[in-house]
């Protein structure tokens, strides 16, 4: 790197000039032509505001160091594969929802599901999965929720009747899925 020589004398006349001492962490190319991850830590010994020796450590930490980077590159590929899942949500001509399995409440619903229940994102991420059901359902929901919060894998729960925002009834027929979403237990449902 460049910039190592530059930061060690920088570091080293704040040292000498104003006491601080330093933390640095440098990438060295070796003799070998390997860069190297290295930290070195300085301080000085004064006697009368003049620094008569400087003291530190140096330690490898190229295997730390490298261990972050790929935690960090892995980190930011998931990040990568989290934006892509969320276009892909978003994108499906299907309808399809996620909500919490503890309180019911939507956390996402995609564009297809906007479309079809005629809410607004908003208005449908304060509502539950009771909601846009007739009365008549409540019970066979929680039923069918319940026994799918036990399962793993992608099931088919059944035929339901739901509600539009402008009180239409139709059949929806519903496949979904356990998942975590936001560090919650969810389910992702597909209509």
């Amino acid at each position: 790197d460049p910039a190592t020589p530059k930061n060690l004398k920088k570091a080293l006349h704040a040292l000498l000039t104003c006491g601080r001492p330093f933390d640095l962490e440098l990438a060295v190319i070796t003799s070998s032509g390997r860069e190297k991850w290295i930290r070195i830590l300085g301080d000085g010994e004064f006697l009368g505001g003049e620094c008569n020796r400087i003291f530190g450590t140096v330690q490898d930490i190229d295997a730390l160091k490298r261990a972050q980077m790929e935690s960090l590159e892995k980190a930011q590929e998931l990040a990568d594969a989290g934006k892509r899942y969320s276009q892909l949500f978003q994108i499906s001509p299907l309808p399809m929802l996620v909500f919490d399995l503890e309180t019911r409440k939507y956390l996402d619903v995609n564009q297809a599901a906007l479309e079809q229940y005629g809410y607004a994102r908003e208005e449908f991420l304060d509502m539950t999965i009771m909601d846009i059901r007739p009365v008549t359902e409540v019970p066979r929901t929680e039923k069918a929720v319940t026994e799918e919060s036990k399962k793993d894998f992608r099931n088919m729960a059944g035929t339901f009747t739901h509600l539009k925002k402008n009180g239409e009834k139709f059949l929806a027929e519903i496949i979904s899925s356990s998942i975590t979403y936001a560090g919650r237990p969810a389910r992702l449902v597909l209509v």
